[in-house]
């Protein structure tokens, strides 16, 4: 399910997980894990198998942008192929299932940077694949979202063909598995990047990105209902954090929430 990857660099930050899980551990660790993906050269890009409206913005110190939703598949493929011959890089993307019809929301940037790859619409097996093939080409993971297409699961994911510090991708996880995965990789003094859960037949998995890195003090919860995460955020805002990921995703007929905050 996973290759191992080059290590690096050491990082002295605190780390929590779960909705009542309350553990800091400082870090050091080595080698790193990866999982299926996958990518293409640089002002190239590929994605697979709906439109809202779109805002282009640009400031002075920020870059133009464009941010898609409620995209069907045929949609969002026709947004990225002309958001990418006008020189955007897609930076995120999520799916998720509105009634029987999957959705795409996205956003894209216009900068610079390294060679890049998109792919959506993949099986668990496509993924690992396209993760191996990627990998193999000195892409790295940057981005992994896991939802459903009906009673099927996909992935939608990003590479990157850039240096930078060991990491591990995981996917296809358990909530015990994640929080296991969590724990084993934050004592080898990885950090949580992204978390994406997702529903998987009438259970909740998850697919995750840890680096190992130097940073400021963070805090990772998942598992949250709306209360729970609302009352996370209120708790890590008044202790001076920053909320830089959050996800929104399903658990059943229920709505949780995975969360990371940078201090």
């Amino acid at each position: 399910m996973f290759k191992r990857a080059s290590t690096s660099a050491v990082e002295p930050s605190g780390a929590w997980a779960g909705p009542g899980w309350r553990r800091r551990v400082s870090s050091i660790g080595l080698s790193a894990l990866l999982a299926g993906g996958a990518s293409v050269p640089v002002s190239s890009a590929v994605a697979a198998p709906e439109t809202s409206r779109a805002s282009v913005v640009s400031t002075q110190q920020a870059v133009a942008f464009v941010a898609r939703h409620g995209l069907t598949a045929r949609q969002y493929q026709d947004a990225f192929n002309q958001y990418v011959d006008q020189g955007y890089r897609l930076v995120h993307v999520s799916g998720y299932g509105e009634g029987d019809r999957t959705r795409y929301a996205a956003i894209w940037e216009k900068r610079q940077g390294p060679a890049w790859v998109a792919r959506h619409g993949m099986t668990a097996r496509q993924y690992q694949d396209a993760f191996n093939q990627y990998v193999d080409q000195g892409y790295r993971l940057v981005h992994v979202d896991g939802y459903g297409q009906g009673d099927r699961t996909r992935y939608a994911a990003i590479w990157e063909k850039r240096s930078g510090p060991a990491w591990v991708a995981r996917h296809g996880l358990t909530a015990r598995q994640y929080q296991d995965a969590f724990n084993e990789y934050v004592d080898q003094g990885y950090r949580l990047v992204h978390v994406s859960g997702y529903g998987e037949g009438d259970r909740t998995r998850y697919a995750a990105i840890w680096e190992k890195r130097s940073g400021p003090a963070w805090v990772a919860r998942h598992g949250l209902t709306a209360r729970q995460y609302q009352d996370a955020f209120n708790e890590y805002v008044d202790q001076g954090y920053r909320l830089v990921h959050v996800e929104g995703y399903g658990e059943g007929d229920r709505t949780r929430y995975a969360a990371i905050w940078e201090k």
